[in-house]
Order: structure tokens, then C-alpha cells, then sequence
């Protein structure tokens, strides 16, 4: 049996991944591995004074890590991208005043992602976007697939741009690897994460007044590719999980 505390555990840690699985082709995100550090504090976060933000990711096996940093969610350049610092538990970071963000013209919704270097594509000062500079192969021995042509989510975003594949972006071959798009270079049609604000304390609504145990929840669970289990208001439906 399933608990709700138990399920709402579980829906927390999919909507924090949701982007970590965004990716079409080999593309392998445990290039960013957040499962190995749940840490409440990754992600990127804006402090109580609202003058800074701070993100923060996990990887072991990365060698340097940059944050990429944008205006709009599709179709347009970087406005700023910052070198990360690692600490001993491999947690990534970078803090940035939001004044500096203004100052590149990101005065509303902030979009990130971050480039990823590694043991198969060594960092390398000179590389540009759609570059080859540090590489090294696709894939090495260990299974690292760094590719720092490929803008990549926030496993830890609380909320992200768009979908990879989308009417305005329909070729997902774009975020492969391999001789074909190793250099084509996601940044501008990529996902993204969103920072969102803290909670200011303020409710624009009032809650909702209906008791908690009069609210239904429906229910599906997928069987296979291509069906649908069973779908269910019921309210024993519980018990099944």
C-alpha cells in the first residue's frame, strides 16, 4: 500500500526530473546526475533579500560545468554564461546578483541550462558553440557522453521552457551525439529551466474551502507502450497502489 505521503514523494521527484528525461537519442543525462545528491537546496534559487540567485547541480564525473543563461525560452543567443565551482561532495555552483542579469538585459524570467564538460570531451578555453575543441570521443569506456554543444536541463529545475521536441522544434536528432550532430548546437531551441521566486508569504487566493477528504483524485496507470491499465475515481482505488 501506498501512502499519500509516499505518493506525494513520488510525484515531487518526477516533476524535479521530469527534465532529466527530456532527451530524445544516446544523449545520457547521468552526465548530471542528481540521484546521487538529493539535496533540497539544488536547483537554482533566488536568497530572501532577492538580490541573488545561486544554482547548484551534482555531477561526479564532470570537469567543468558552465551555466547558460537566457531571456526567452526558444530562438534566441545566451545573454550571459558563467563558470561553476565544485565542492568535495561534487556539487556544481555559480551565484550571480541579479543586478549583472539585468545588466545583460534578463529583467523577467530567468532560462538556464548548463554545458557540461568531461573524460570523453575535455575542456578546452578556445572551444566556441559548434565547435570540436577537447574532444575526445562521443562515448568513452566508462559510458560518459559529454558534449558541450548540447544544452542541458536542470534535473533540478522547479519548472522548465518547453518540450525538446515541440511544432516549433520537430527534429529531436539535434540533442544526439555522433559524427551527424556532434556539433550542432542546442542552446537556442533547447529545454530550459525556469527560475522560479520564493513565496513571498503573500496569497493572492484565498484556499480552497472544501475539506480535503470530499477532493477526488483520478487516477491512471500505463500498461505497456500504447494502453492505459485502468482509470479509476473510486474512492477504495487506494488500496490498489
Amino acid at each position: 500500500m501506498t501512502t499519500s505521503v509516499e505518493t506525494d514523494s513520488k510525484i515531487t521527484h518526477f516533476r524535479r526530473n521530469a527534465a532529466a528525461v527530456a532527451f530524445a537519442c544516446n544523449l545520457a543525462f547521468a552526465v548530471l546526475n542528481a540521484t546521487a545528491a538529493d539535496h533540497e537546496d539544488l536547483g537554482a534559487t533566488i536568497d530572501d533579500t532577492q538580490s541573488v540567485v545561486t544554482f547548484r547541480v551534482f555531477s561526479s564525473r564532470a570537469t567543468h560545468v558552465e551555466v547558460w543563461i537566457y531571456d526567452t525560452p526558444f530562438g534566441s543567443a545566451e545573454k550571459l554564461n558563467a563558470e561553476m565551482t565544485v565542492d568535495p561532495q561534487n556539487i556544481w555552483s555559480k551565484t550571480i546578483p541579479l543586478g549583472d542579469l539585468a545588466g545583460k538585459g534578463v529583467t523577467s524570467t530567468i532560462y538556464y541550462g548548463y554545458r557540461a564538460w568531461g573524460p570523453n570531451w575535455k575542456f578546452d578555453p578556445s572551444w566556441t558553440k559548434g565547435s570540436q575543441k577537447g574532444f575526445v570521443t562521443d562515448v568513452d569506456a566508462d559510458g560518459n557522453r559529454f558534449n558541450p554543444n548540447k544544452l542541458l536541463p536542470d534535473p533540478y529545475a522547479r519548472e522548465v521552457s518547453h518540450d525538446p521536441k515541440a511544432p516549433s522544434q520537430t527534429e529531436d536528432k539535434i540533442y544526439c551525439s555522433g559524427s551527424d550532430q556532434r556539433t550542432t548546437d542546442t542552446g537556442d531551441v533547447a529545454q530550459k529551466g525556469i527560475v522560479l521566486r520564493s513565496d513571498t508569504g503573500t496569497i493572492a487566493n484565498p484556499k480552497p474551502a472544501r475539506p480535503f477528504k470530499d477532493d477526488i483524485i483520478n487516477r491512471s496507470e500505463k500498461f505497456g507502450p500504447n494502453h492505459c491499465r485502468w482509470l479509476t475515481t473510486a474512492a477504495e482505488s487506494w488500496k490498489r497502489s
